[in-house]
């Protein structure tokens, strides 16, 4: 009798080790990690859009900042000139003389209604 709960004790162990292994193989478990919590990057390397001479740092080492703060200020007198000699080249629009391009829209919408196009 003491042979027979023996192996009856076994068996039932055995049992329900082998569920509880069935139990992690089902995909129970998850790899996703959830945490709260702030993250802090000790360095950060920053590079502009544009090239040109540091005129002014708006920041000290190590200060902290956000996003749109300005970090330093580019030598921007080279750019004016440029500007300016690109709106130098435009051409003058006289308000009394209308453009050529609205008296040939004209001309299309016009002939689009005629079926000429």
């Amino acid at each position: 009798m003491k042979k027979q709960t023996f192996v009856f004790v076994s068996l039932m162990v055995l049992l329900s080790m082998a569920l509880s292994a069935c139990g992690a193989l089902g995909g129970a478990q998850t790899t996703d990690l959830k945490a709260s919590g702030t993250i802090a990057a000790r360095e950060v390397n920053v590079a502009p859009q544009i090239g040109g001479m540091v005129v002014s740092v708006s920041v000290e080492e190590g200060a902290q900042v956000k996003a749109g703060d300005e970090l330093f200020r580019l030598d921007d007198s080279l750019f004016k000139a440029q500007r300016a000699q690109a709106e130098a080249a435009q051409p003058v629009q006289s308000p009394a003389r209308p453009s050529r391009s609205g008296r040939s829209t004209g001309r299309i919408r016009r002939w689009q209604r005629e079926s000429a196009i």
